[in-house]
């Protein structure tokens, strides 16, 4: 008698879908804007796209238990957790940057997350490709199609209305044209 697992055994814990995705691409344009607000508030090219993963990570684990990831934009790295109290419902992109300028608690060198980190978000150093890998097999959360697409619209709005409140920043259905426009 085998001690195998049947097919069915395999497959029930094996992850849905692939298990990296990109490269995705994310206009240069947007890149420049977001250089353009990052400077301005102090801090490096990494921190946007932090506070980005932050925030998308906020609203996943609102509606879906938590989840957590890793940003990666070499050298720099930091895990996006869900906050563990309430969140400031006021606060733009614009001042989430500041804040993070000022704040030993803003994105820092690689960090051990609380819970396993569910997915790493890497960024190329140029800025212009995003890759989205799994790190767990966790059922139900979002897959690797929905995290780089949600991710990329998510940070295409927060740079088109940096002024507006980012929970309430709504994703972009595309890039925007006013982000396209900004530095022609």
């Amino acid at each position: 008698m085998s001690t195998r697992p049947g097919p069915q055994a395999e497959l029930a814990t094996a992850p849905a879908g692939p298990d990296c995705v990109g490269p995705i691409p994310i206009p240069r344009r947007l890149t420049r804007v977001l250089h353009v607000l990052a400077t301005a508030a102090a801090v490096d090219d990494f921190v946007p796209l932090w506070v980005c993963a932050t925030e998308l990570v906020r609203r996943w684990s609102r509606d879906r238990g938590a989840v957590c990831a890793r940003v990666i934009c070499d050298p720099r790295e930091a895990v996006a957790a869900p906050p563990a109290g309430p969140v400031d419902q006021t606060v733009s992109f614009r001042a989430a940057l500041g804040r993070a300028a000022r704040s030993p608690a803003g994105p820092t060198g690689p960090v051990r997350a609380a819970r396993p980190v569910d997915v790493t978000i890497l960024v190329s150093q140029d800025g212009d490709r995003l890759y989205i890998e799994r790190m767990t097999s966790a059922a139900g959360g979002p897959d690797l199609q929905q995290w780089g697409g949600s991710f990329l619209r998510l940070l295409s709005a927060l740079a088109d209305m940096p002024d507006v409140p980012v929970t309430t920043v709504a994703p972009a259905r595309r890039t925007t044209p006013a982000v396209l426009a900004a530095l022609d």
